[in-house]
């Protein structure tokens, strides 16, 4: 994967980032000040680049954060700050390494798509199977639950008919096998919050925001929920068979474990968060899983393509403003000529002698 080119980039001690974000006399709802600690007591002198970013970063409109991976637990993960939105470019990206944090910038929408472009998936090599379920957040739970357990059902006994040189005989049915409610309910509780990049609920857990799993009861309204929807049948008491509506889902996601995920926080007028979020696990052959929240407590599933993903790429990077924040003009607070951070009153650099723009004569 090819890293994007930085104008400037560096690594600053939290107490130093601390201090410089303090210096610039802003702040905001989604400013990472409130992690960084206390601050050192020398705001440091640093680069005209690096003091534009340092009011970014302790303002900012928009937070993104981008994670990405491939393999069951390789993942990359990135935070971009921006003072507008993302399709407005100039992102400053802050990442901790050890104690230190990594600021680099610019970040525009063309090096976002070329960060995400190894995550994509191929054109579909077969016609898109339909798919989409719109359901309460627990219920959303319990269905990803029982694909990720029919998964490996299906997985298991494929792998063991070829190491067995044994003819495909068995149905989607057969390989699927049955689940025992206590069954779901026990690997939702084990996997709830620990969870691998592969599986469904590892993408249905940030949506849901819930702190823990569905309990017992939850799972058993869950299951009930998904026979009345024509996804599961109980065959028995508290005995749940996968109806083959769910194959061409469950085959498409066989050795699924490379995606991304899309969380976009910006701020608008009176302090409202407009929140956009969006993982994509990718399957076989060009076909993705799409997870999202469609309103509030109720969660969206379903399969798309390359395309989808893109347009909703695009859409994203489309708009490069948000409505201005009623907020009183602030004077320069770094040297525009040599980065240096400016005290109140002063009409010229204390460093480089420049004169300080808005200042009053």
């Amino acid at each position: 994967m090819n890293a994007p080119s930085f104008a400037f980039e560096g690594l600053m001690e939290r107490g130093s980032l601390a201090a410089l974000l303090d210096a610039t006399g802003t702040s905001s709802t989604l400013s990472p000040r409130p992690l960084l600690g206390a601050a050192a007591l020398a705001v440091p002198q640093v680069s005209p680049a690096f003091g534009q970013a340092a009011l970014v970063l302790a303002a900012p409109r928009t937070n993104l954060l981008l994670r990405m991976w491939s393999g069951e637990d390789a993942a990359i993960e990135t935070s971009i700050l921006f003072a507008g939105l993302p399709g407005g470019g100039r992102g400053v990206t802050m990442n901790m390494v050890g104690d230190d944090y990594r600021i680099a910038g610019y970040v525009d929408p063309e090096a976002m798509l070329a960060l995400l472009a190894p995550f994509l998936p191929p054109p579909l090599s077969r016609p898109l199977p339909a798919f989409v379920a719109q359901l309460p957040a627990r219920t959303m739970a319990v269905l990803a639950g029982c694909i990720d357990l029919v998964r490996t059902n299906v997985l298991e006994r494929r792998v063991a008919r070829v190491l067995d040189k044994a003819p495909p005989g068995e149905t989607f049915a057969g390989d699927a096998a049955s689940l025992a409610g206590d069954h779901v309910a026990a690997y939702l509780e084990y996997v709830w919050g620990f969870s691998r990049f592969d599986q469904l609920i590892t993408h249905v857990l940030p949506l849901s925001l819930m702190p823990r799993g569905p309990s017992r009861d939850d799972v058993a309204a869950g299951l009930r929920a998904l026979a009345a929807a024509g996804l599961f049948e109980e065959i028995r008491k508290d005995r749940w068979q996968p109806l083959p509506v769910l194959e061409p889902l469950v085959t498409s996601l066989l050795g699924a474990s490379a995606g991304f995920q899309w969380q976009r926080i910006s701020q608008m007028p009176a302090d409202a968060l407009l929140i956009v979020e969006r993982s994509f696990l990718l399957g076989a052959g060009g076909v993705a899983l799409s997870f999202s929240q469609a309103s509030e407590g109720i969660l969206r599933l379903e399969t798309c393509g390359r395309a989808e993903i893109v347009e909703f790429l695009t859409d994203e990077l489309s708009t490069a403003t948000l409505p201005p924040m009623p907020v009183a003009a602030e004077p320069a607070h770094f040297c525009g000529q040599c980065g240096t951070p400016l005290q109140p009153g002063w009409k010229f650099c204390g460093s480089c002698g420049a004169p300080i723009a808005g200042a009053a004569a």
